[in-house]
């Protein structure tokens, strides 16, 4: 008797569960068709505010990885998120009369979303949109909409390697509309604008900080200005790694660049050892020049100090 109750329980429960799913679709593709039924939404027009002309958006970054910094083409490597979020006044709705619905997620490309470029690109995709962007947006009650593409970015970031391997670097993502100017679209950031707490680990570079910068900007071809929303990542390198395998020997070896000045003039070994120094510090000289930027600013403060032994090794034979 307590089994075949038990039983019944469970074949009442599955029904409810079963009409409130069916209800729940059934809400949801009414709603989806009141918002983007035949005639009802086009997405080529842009979703102003019937007041002031004008769209906002705000923007948020969350960088997931950095994949490379490669300082010899000063191009960064990274996978990150964007967040978009701005109003569509054509898509408002009352969740009472849709079964208590305030969100609905669709395919991106059925809505109007703003033409957003990462203006420092340095490889092939430079547009947030694209015919392979499978994201999809979320669409509220009150009309905002929250759009989150991920993009692999490849972005030029100026080096400074002065202080290699103990160097610092600010990489900048430039983001910024491609059409729209100031009159049009509105920017602000996100209540988080650049989040680092969700990126992985780098082997080379960790993340010491972020900032984000707004400013406007002029172009001869057009009155209005234009804005641009600067994500800032500052990095430093681990530089554990290089501290064992340049700066140990770079040591080492300038100590017995000073030794060879200790042997007598007459000694044999004395060349030997001046021959063997110097061609290390050429080895290690090839090395470093290998990794600087051919149109590095400042030059590493080691490539001196290997410089100035060859050069003293050199005077001595």
């Amino acid at each position: 008797m307590w089994t075949t109750w038990r039983t019944g329980n469970y074949i009442v429960l599955l029904l409810v569960l079963i009409k409130e799913s069916k209800q729940n679709y059934m809400d949801a593709t009414r709603l989806m068709k009141k918002l983007f039924g035949e005639g009802t939404y086009d997405k080529r027009v842009i979703p102003a505010n019937k007041t002031t002309g004008q769209i906002s958006i705000a923007a948020s970054m969350t960088p997931q990885q950095i994949l490379d910094l490669d300082e010899k083409n000063q191009i960064l490597r990274t996978i990150i998120f964007v967040d978009f979020m701005w109003p569509d006044e054509r898509l408002v709705w009352d969740p009472s009369d849709y079964g208590g619905v305030d969100h609905v997620l669709v395919p991106n490309e059925m809505v109007w979303k703003p033409d957003m470029i990462m203006r420092n690109s340095a490889g092939m995709r430079m547009f947030f949109a694209s015919k392979f962007d499978v994201s999809e947006v979320i669409v509220y009650s009150d009309g905002k909409i929250n759009w989150y593409p991920l993009l692999l970015s490849e972005t030029a970031c100026k080096i400074d390697v002065e202080l290699y391997p103990f160097d610092y670097q600010e990489c900048e993502f430039l983001v910024a509309p491609w059409s729209y100017d100031v009159t049009v679209m509105n920017f602000s950031f996100g209540s988080e604008p650049l989040s680092t707490k969700y990126i992985q680990q780098n082997n080379e570079w960790h993340v010491l900080g972020s900032e984000v910068v707004f400013y406007l900007e002029h172009f001869d071809c057009c009155p209005e200005a234009y804005a641009t929303m600067k994500f800032i990542l500052k990095l430093y390198r681990r530089a554990s790694f290089y501290t064992i395998s340049q700066i140990i020997p770079c040591i080492l070896l300038t100590i017995l660049t000073t030794m060879v000045f200790l042997l007598p003039p007459e000694s044999g070994e004395k060349i030997s050892l001046g021959v063997a120094v110097w061609t290390s510090l050429v080895v290690f000289l090839l090395i470093l020049v290998e990794l600087i930027p051919r149109s590095a600013t400042k030059t590493p403060i080691l490539v001196y100090v290997h410089s100035s032994g060859e050069g003293l090794v050199h005077d001595m034979q």
